[in-house]
């Protein structure tokens, strides 16, 4: 497996971030100009697609930034590892302070910034681990698994060993008859340490998050399951166990490791926590409070610190839709931020999350799907120096204070973070298997990064109203219904099958206008017609074209249904011709007359 490692410096954090010509050659193929390749986070599994470019020198481009910045961003001497694995390319940021950081560091000499290496082809005087993974039926030997069920004394003289396969095939020759008995086991990750420590061979083996210890105390003895804690065998030796670790508990490196399990190097730290086990020497456990970036997450972390919760209303149809969109998100990735639409039997499960039965044969498991807000939020969690929507249409549509539920606490902000935190259990366990080996979360705010942008029609009939409580939470933007120049169609004239003289602007105006002026206080502001009510399907260029019938319909029964259910409901003589006694009728009598439909009231307004 060969591994590029580029140690920061300041070109790689205020530019692209350059790498040799033998790098772009050798370990990314000679790839063509601006070829985009698959890239992955190894901790956060953030995606993206990578460019090989080659400008003046060779350097990456695409997003590559935008991964580091999941995998928790860079500084001067750090180092940018990449590595190869099935059909992509897996990126890990290793921090120069960390344990294995400093080791790493060791291997460059002054003034280099680039390491190309073939772990493979690393010999045990390199490193003083091994590696191998049982899984599958009759893993040890099985032809797509390149890992071998090892223990170092028994594989005699590995002076010509260069690569796992040639492992491999060195242990089948020394003991052919495995062959017929190797079942395999799903045991997760096995780590075999070479007798460095002058005692004997010792061995960490990871399960459930537990990091077990042991010693290896007898020789080689096959037996059917190659681990087997209840009867002390790992690995067909005898072992005697002599500390279990949870991952919580390890000193930060050692949990790093234990948390992603991926390369063979980074578990040599392993060595002092072992010696320090052998020797009775006390293991220094990381305190939750000095390590709060590894072990809990921090909120306070983001860069950004000014998330709010924002309510944009106003009449129907005045754009509070197109505003969001292109307002207040400019700027925003198309991933960072997620919708969702309140309505009468929308529940708090639809809106965080809820445990469903996953069906698999004849084995039925739960599992938690996360809703808009923990997508949301973890999308924050994932890019901390991005700002992040969730976006709620019609919020006054649902009862938004059941639908926020234990959320609603939340909402209470302090320089763009909850201020009171919650306990969800769903939500944490959610986050936590999200980002293993990353973050550990005990309890949930809102980030600084998370904003919260809602939208609510002022004038909807049959809808929850929001109390107090709630609304207190919340800033309001109202947005003014008028017409702007650079609305696209108010100057057409409305869609009609005769001859009229009446534009978009100047009938909403006139109706606008008219019902302020009412006295009878069954009509008032909130019911205005909205400069976006409609769009300019069937709209007229010029006062002598006609628009089509079924275009005069529609049109016809958007805006006149709203008035005569909405508006005039208890008032149709002032606002219409006394003879219309039913929509239809005035739908009718609107193709054959057009804004003669209307009362002298609202003509006048119409001809001034």
């Amino acid at each position: 497996m060969k591994v590029y490692i580029r140690k920061v410096d300041y070109q790689c954090i205020n530019k692209q971030i350059s790498i040799l010509s033998d790098v772009a050659k050798n370990f990314f193929d000679n790839v063509e100009n601006a070829t985009a390749l698959d890239f992955v986070g190894a901790t956060s599994k953030q995606k993206g697609k990578v460019t090989v470019l080659y400008a003046t020198d060779a350097r990456l481009g695409g997003d590559i930034k935008q991964i580091i910045s999941a995998e928790g961003g860079m500084g001067i001497d750090d180092l940018i590892t990449i590595w190869k694995g099935k059909g992509n390319y897996i990126l890990q940021i290793i921090k120069n302070n960390s344990e294995m950081g400093k080791q790493m560091l060791s291997l460059f000499s002054e003034g280099e910034r680039h390491i190309l290496m073939n772990v493979d082809n690393q010999t045990d005087e390199d490193f003083n681990v091994y590696g191998i993974h049982i899984t599958l039926k009759n893993s040890a030997l099985h032809k797509e698994n390149p890992h071998v069920c090892i223990g170092w004394k028994v594989l005699g003289d590995l002076t010509n060993i260069e690569t796992k396969n040639d492992l491999r095939n060195h242990y089948l020759s020394l003991y052919p008859d495995i062959n017929k008995y190797a079942l395999g086991q799903n045991v997760s990750q096995i780590w075999m340490f070479k007798n460095e420590i002058k005692i004997g061979d010792y061995i960490v083996y990871f399960d459930r998050n537990i990091a077990h210890i042991g010693r290896i105390i007898g020789n080689y003895e096959f037996i059917s399951n190659p681990v087997d804690q209840d009867n002390d065998y790992v690995n067909n030796r005898k072992v005697e166990w002599i500390k279990d670790i949870p991952y919580k508990d390890l000193p930060e490196d050692y949990r790093n490791s234990a948390k992603t399990q991926k390369s063979i190097f980074r578990l040599n730290s392993y060595k002092s926590l072992i010696s320090d086990i052998v020797n009775g020497n006390k293991i220094e456990e990381d305190d939750d409070s000095n390590n709060s970036d590894v072990v809990i997450y921090d909120w306070n972390s983001s860069t950004i610190k000014d998330g709010k919760n924002l309510i944009v209303y106003g009449t129907p149809g005045c754009g509070k839709s197109y505003y969001v969109e292109h307002v207040l998100l400019d700027g925003y990735p198309k991933e960072n931020y997620i919708r969702t639409t309140f309505f009468a039997d929308y529940t708090n499960t639809d809106f965080v999350g809820q445990i469903l039965p996953i069906v698999d044969g004849d084995k039925v498991t739960y599992q938690f799907n996360p809703g808009p807000f923990t997508l949301a939020l973890a999308q924050a969690i994932r890019k901390p120096n991005e700002k992040v929507a969730l976006v709620i249409e019609e919020l006054n549509r649902g009862s938004a204070p059941s639908i926020f539920g234990d959320i609603f606490q939340l909402l209470d902000r302090k320089n763009g973070i909850s201020e009171y935190p919650i306990t969800n259990i769903n939500i944490i366990d959610y986050l936590n298997k999200e980002f293993d080996g990353q973050f550990l979360f005990k309890d949930i705010k809102l980030p600084g990064n998370l904003f919260i942008y809602a939208t609510m029609n002022t004038s909807d009939q049959n809808v929850f109203t929001l109390d107090t409580a709630f609304k207190r939470r919340w800033e309001f933007e109202k947005l003014i219904n008028e017409f702007k120049d650079d609305h696209e169609f108010k100057g057409m004239y409305i869609p009609s099958l005769i001859s009229l003289n009446v534009t978009w602007e100047e009938l909403v105006n006139a109706i606008n206008e008219y019902m302020l002026e009412l006295t009878d206080n069954l009509n008032n502001e909130d019911k205005q017609i909205g400069v976006y009510f409609v769009d300019k399907t069937g709209m007229r260029k010029e006062e002598a074209s006609l628009s089509s019938e079924e275009d005069t319909k529609k049109f016809a029964y958007k805006v006149l249904e709203y008035l005569w259910d909405d508006v005039s409901k208890f008032a149709r003589d002032k606002w219409f011709k006394e003879d219309i006694k039913s929509l239809d009728q005035l739908v009718e009598e609107y193709l054959k007359s057009g804004t003669e439909v209307f009362s002298d009231g609202v003509k006048s307004k119409l001809n001034k």
